[in-house]
């Protein structure tokens, strides 16, 4: 890059300003979506101008069978570039182009949508803000139908037996509930010492199935409920 600037100024014979710089880069950036660094000395450059607007970006998207996935680079947000108090240049929001990953490439900062997309693989749209503390490498995880469909399978699955559990728990619940008022009337009935301490035991006995099967199949609704939601997320 520094090459390119320096070939200009002997071909113009006129001395490029930082601002005029920095507005070249840009507009560069503007007019052709994207400057793809595949040259490592590229990818290093520290010129003042670049790194006060640019940033250079590495987006990976993993499994390998989707590490060539397209990628839409769609910028959200405009750019002002202001020097000696006034806007020098503007970026207004646009689509600005698509790619294979992995993609090496200098973004100016803001806002942006990634979508990412490739057969056989649910299609992501990722938002990315690019910030002076931007991390130059993203890392993109793509699922595959099959995986998906999987996962859907062994969340309906979940979900059917959180169902089961909780109408076994709930009538286990009903029937303990019944069985402590029962004993309550034979204990309230009952004349000799033994029969009502055997009553107090099975009421108490009876107590304490009916909180465990009303703990269960409360428990059992609540996984049944996020069963269903984790399924329908895939």
């Amino acid at each position: 890059m520094k090459t390119l600037f320096f070939l200009v100024f002997i071909l113009t014979g006129t001395e490029l300003s930082l601002s005029q710089v920095i507005v070249d880069s840009i507009n560069r950036i503007d007019s052709t979506s994207a400057i793809a660094s595949s040259d490592s000395v590229k990818g290093k450059q520290d010129t003042t101008a670049l790194n006060e607007y640019l940033r250079e970006v590495v987006v990976t998207v993993d499994p390998q069978q989707a590490s060539n996935a397209s990628i839409t680079v769609i910028r959200k947000s405009k750019l002002i570039i202001v020097q000696n108090g006034s806007t020098e240049y503007q970026i207004t929001p646009d689509t600005m182009g698509m790619w294979n990953a992995p993609l090496s490439t200098y973004l100016a900062l803001g806002n942006y949508d990634f979508i990412i997309k490739k057969e056989g693989f649910k299609s992501i749209l990722k938002k990315i803000r690019i910030a002076k503390k931007q991390k130059d490498s993203i890392a993109i995880e793509m699922y595959s139908f099959e995986y998906l469909k999987h996962k859907r399978e062994q969340w309906r699955t979940v979900k059917w037996i959180s169902a089961g559990v909780s109408v076994l728990a709930s009538i286990a619940s009903y029937y303990f509930h019944n069985r402590i008022n029962t004993y309550k009337e034979e204990y309230d009935n009952a004349v000799s010492h033994s029969v009502i301490q055997d009553k107090r035991d099975s009421i108490n006995r009876s107590r304490a199935y009916y909180r465990i099967s009303s703990g269960l199949g409360f428990t059992a609704l609540g996984g049944f409920g996020i069963s269903w939601l984790i399924e329908n997320s895939y």
